[in-house]
């Protein structure tokens, strides 16, 4: 067990954090029913031997501001939970109970097989587990991979409901003993609490003192299944059939994991820089060379450990439609490239910038998160349980509950790890080769993940159809001879980030006006830390105010960024990230990370786009990806289709979808590439620039921005407009047969017709509607949970949410639902905000206390500057933007408990400011009396 004293470093040390990693997973329940972990993880949620109540930890997280969750692995399982300090013994007492000693009740069973199913149905047609169950279907049968480990009603429905009740008490104690366990609490006290940490060390061993004399023996270290993979299932070719417009290609490596020390020690490092030199966009890479030929749109990659034998490196590519037509020649010029790799060597020096990149980033890039910190050692002490173990020789309750610190754990590792290092130890660079040499043909699978696929069979489960075919690439031939080269030496990577010296308060301003534009710099330097974001707003007149201008933009940007992407491919190495993106009026930059070359880097960017011409060709490829990424949205899942039509809803008719498609398909490459020649005749900047520069070097950068556009005609930054609010309207949607109907609630928490006259025009009124808005959320996301969830077991994809519209805050209640219709849906709902009111009126919830935790949440949190930086930005226009967000904590305060009662009695009411969203699977699903409601409160 550790315990982490919060430090400056945690933004979110106003509460205490538990976390729980349990060494047991789903390779650990093969001898019961598939998905049976993942089961029992749900049960450890519900009631308990001394808090019989279901709902018991939810109130009281709820009355304390907290959150728990969990979720299940391979081999492992994990629980968290934090709340406010006030509160959390209690909860600890809640939380370990359910741990230790759950019901399993009749009842909670059949409610969880019934979530654990409308999870699977949900995630049925995901990209992600369609493919995860191909490779299940087509590896190792012997080994547990295999296994179907989500679960649905079909494998969890095998038995009884008592005889899967005996079943969870016998898994229970098979793996719930304190050897499996690793405990990592933070207690969020300016001094550190040795009586709350001896008291809650108590409460852990005791709490497992009974499961700690379990002699179950773990069976599955005791087996060897082999590899994932065994040879008949390399080198092959998997097609797998989506019913999506994309085409994606996924190249998997398997790799024998090497026991050599030196392969031990330096593993991470070679995988990363393969890594890097993969998906790397410089010109003549990989990337680059697919990129010229039209075959593929992006490309990732990535590592991870197999099972106890294999590593797999994954290079993932978005093929174009021609690259479509061509998966194996597009998989051959990988090969070359790795082929290039291998004969060129990788040099010294690029390990030692990827060193310095980690050493410096790991340095200064010091904001975390207490709970994150909690569960990130929780995770690692089970993956190393013998560091965890024996590092405190006076500690006298045994080897399992060890209190130790963080730092002394790290230590503890580190110092494991340094005494199993060899003396005579090869660098890097110098086993590269061998690595490389593992990157063949005979240890590869490759997916082709497109509906040309060619497919014979379906998986188990998802019935995802696939074919299985060897890897031939003998009569290939490449398009273009390749002429690869390797990237460059990073220019974004500073040798050290000093901080410079305070000279202006950090909720001052420095305000610089041009006719150009203006700028705002603040010089935030309260985190110590070498970090500062900067916002550049480009007011173009010819991007915007038809829906012509806004497709050509669309397609433009699309261009842009991918040339940005080729010409500043090594930023993020430097700790250094930046996003070109659409506003209303315009374009914006935004830059953030490591400050010292970051500014360098937004002049280049502004010279780079000011310049940039797409060609003809650039241009049509780019509208015909963007065509069919619009086309394809209706294939989404039918929730967020919903909230796709609610956004659009609110917007202007030329900004609507529909509109942009038909004006998209309209336009031509030619029109497109005349457009872009009328860019940046005319603009107005805006700029924000926060955190660890001198004023010099702020007033250098404006000045060498503004000689940017200071030979242009400036023009007046135009208002904001946003459509008036109707009166509510209920908007149903029949989708193609999916799994489940769907709705969307979205309200504008208005009193009355003179609010709904006065929002657009009124900042005080909007802050007060926001202000609604968020405590509604605070106190609906408990009784919507209960209500949909626990009560009436409607699905696993449910919530609400804060959402404002263009001018107009608000919140969004969802649910799927596989098993109810959207009649019942709203009733639910209903139910959920006349349970919320009830617990207001009996005083069950404080209005005050639930403004004092919002109070908190909208308030910048300490080493946060990105979180400053972006509040600031959306209220630049303020006369002091940094500090806006103190009229929200003004507004919050000023609300009374008959004000928020009487908004539930409007949400109820369904008056003005609100829409209803509904998706069902087949017509006529939305019964009379949903309908009947919707259309009379939506009279008018």
């Amino acid at each position: 067990m550790a315990f982490i004293e919060p430090g400056k470093i945690h933004t979110n040390a106003q509460q205490a954090s538990i976390s729980v990693a349990l060494n047991q997973g789903n390779f650990h329940a093969l001898d019961f029913p598939d998905g049976f972990a993942h089961l029992y993880e749900h049960m450890i949620f519900n009631a308990s031997n001394t808090y019989k109540n279901g709902d018991a930890l939810d109130k009281h997280l709820f009355a304390h501001h907290g959150q728990v969750n969990g979720w299940t692995r391979d081999s492992s399982t994990h629980f968290h939970m934090n709340c406010d300090s006030d509160g959390f013994e209690r909860a600890c007492d809640i939380f370990l109970d359910r741990l230790c000693a759950p019901l399993f009740s009749y009842e909670d069973i059949e409610k969880e097989i019934i979530a654990i199913n409308a999870e699977f149905e949900a995630k049925k047609e995901g990209s992600v587990r369609q493919l995860l169950s191909v490779q299940k279907a087509s590896c190792n049968k012997a080994h547990p991979f295999s296994v179907f480990s989500n679960g649905n009603q079909t494998t969890l429905g095998v038995l009884s409901t008592s005889q899967t009740h005996a079943l969870l008490q016998k898994y229970h104690k098979n793996v719930m003993q304190g050897k499996y366990l690793s405990i990592c609490i933070g207690i969020n006290t300016d001094e550190y609490d040795n009586t709350l940490k001896f008291a809650l060390a108590q409460k852990i061993e005791a709490a497992f003192a009974t499961t700690n004399k379990q002699k179950f023996k773990n069976q599955l270290s005791n087996k060897n299944w082999g590899p994932v993979y065994l040879p008949q299932h390399l080198n092959k070719f998997i097609q797998v059939a989506q019913d999506n417009a994309h085409h994606q290609l996924i190249i998997t490596y398997i790799l024998p994991k090497r026991q050599c020390e030196n392969f031990a020690k330096h593993t991470n490092t070679l995988y990363i820089m393969l890594c890097h030199l993969l998906e790397s966009k410089h010109e003549h890479g990989l990337f680059h060379l697919l990129k010229i030929g039209r075959l593929v749109i992006d490309i990732h990659s990535y590592y991870k450990a197999l099972d106890a034998h294999s590593d797999e490196l994954v290079v993932s590519i978005q093929l174009s439609h021609d690259g479509a037509q061509k998966p194996q020649t597009v998989y051959h010029y990988l090969q070359s490239y790795i082929d290039f790799l291998q004969h060129e060597k990788i040099e010294p020096w690029r390990f030692r910038e990827k060193a310095s990149q980690y050493s410096l980033s790991l340095n200064v890039n010091k904001g975390s998160g207490l709970l994150q910190d909690c569960i990130e050692l929780s995770q690692l002490m089970s993956q190393h349980q013998a560091y965890a173990i024996k590092t405190d020789p006076h500690n006298k309750r045994g080897d399992v509950f060890n209190t130790i610190t963080a730092k002394k754990f790290q230590a503890a590792k580190q110092k494991s790890q340094d005494s199993n290092t060899s003396h005579e130890q090869l660098e890097p660079w110098q086993l590269m080769p061998d690595m490389i040499s593992q990157l063949k043909q005979q240890n590869t699978r490759v997916y082709f993940i497109s509906p040309l696929a060619h497919t014979d069979r379906n998986s188990a489960h998802y019935n995802t159809p696939y074919g299985v075919e060897a890897l031939v690439t003998k009569n290939l031939a490449p398009l273009i001879t390749p002429y690869f080269i390797k990237p460059r030496q990073n220019p974004y990577m500073a040798s050290q980030y000093p901080l410079v010296n305070a000279q202006i308060d950090p909720t001052k301003l420095l305000l610089l006006k041009s006719i150009q534009g203006n700028f705002k710099f603040y010089q935030d330097l309260r985190f110590n830390l070498p970090n500062g974001e900067c916002y550049i707003s480009i007011t173009e007149p010819e991007m915007y105010g038809s829906s012509i201008q806004l497709a050509a933009k669309r397609v433009w940007l699309s261009c842009l960024n991918e040339y940005l992407a080729a010409t500043f491919f090594d930023v993020e190495l430097a700790s250094i990230h930046y996003r070109v993106y659409a506003h209303n009026h315009g374009i914006s930059i935004h830059t953030g990370g490591l400050s010292e070359r970051q500014l360098l880097l937004c002049i280049e960017l502004v010279n780079a786009i000011r310049q940039f011409k797409a060609s003809i060709q650039n241009i049509e490829q780019h509208l015909y990806k963007t065509l069919s990424l619009i086309k394809n949205k209706p294939k989404q899942r039918p929730v967020n289709q919903l909230f796709a039509q609610l956004n659009e809803y609110y917007q202007h008719d030329e900004k609507k979808q529909h509109a942009l498609l038909i004006s998209l398909e309209a336009l031509t490459p030619q029109a497109i590439f005349i457009q872009q020649t009328h860019y940046f005749r005319y603009n107005f900047i805006e700029t924000l620039l926060i955190g660890n520069w001198k004023t010099e070097s702020a007033k250098r950068f404006y000045k060498q921005l503004n000689t940017r556009f200071q030979a242009l005609r400036s023009v007046i930054k135009p208002k904001l407009t946003s459509p008036p609010i109707v009166s509510g309207q209920h908007i149903h949607l029949t989708l193609p047969p999916k799994h489940g109907n769907s709705l969307v609630w979205h309200y504008i928490p208005l009193l009355n017709d003179r609010e709904k006259a006065r929002i657009a025009q009124s900042k005080p009124l909007k802050l007060k509607l926001s202000a609604r808005a968020l405590v509604l959320e605070k106190i609906l996301s408990h009784t919507i949970f209960d209500v949909l969830r626990q009560q009436h077991k409607m699905g696993y994809e449910l919530g609400i949410g804060y959402k404002p519209i263009g001018r107009y805050p608000g919140i969004a209640m969802y649910a799927v639902s596989q098993t109810h219709s959207t009649d019942d849906i709203y009733q639910g709902m209903q139910q959920a905000i006349a349970n919320a009111k009830r617990m207001i009126v009996n005083q069950q919830v404080i209005i005050k206390e639930v403004v004092n935790a919002l109070t908190k949440q909208v308030t910048p949190r300490e080493t946060d500057i990105s979180q400053t930086a972006s509040r600031t930005w959306l209220h630049f226009e303020d006369q002091n933007p940094i500090l806006a967000y103190l009229e929200l904590v003004d507004a919050l305060a000023a609300l009374s408990k008959d004000e928020i009662i009487q908004t539930l009695d409007n949400l109820a009411n369904t008056k003005i400011g609100q829409v209803t969203m509904a998706a069902s699977a087949h017509e006529g699903v939305i019964g009379g009396a949903f309908n009947a409601t919707i259309t009379q409160s939506f009279a008018g």
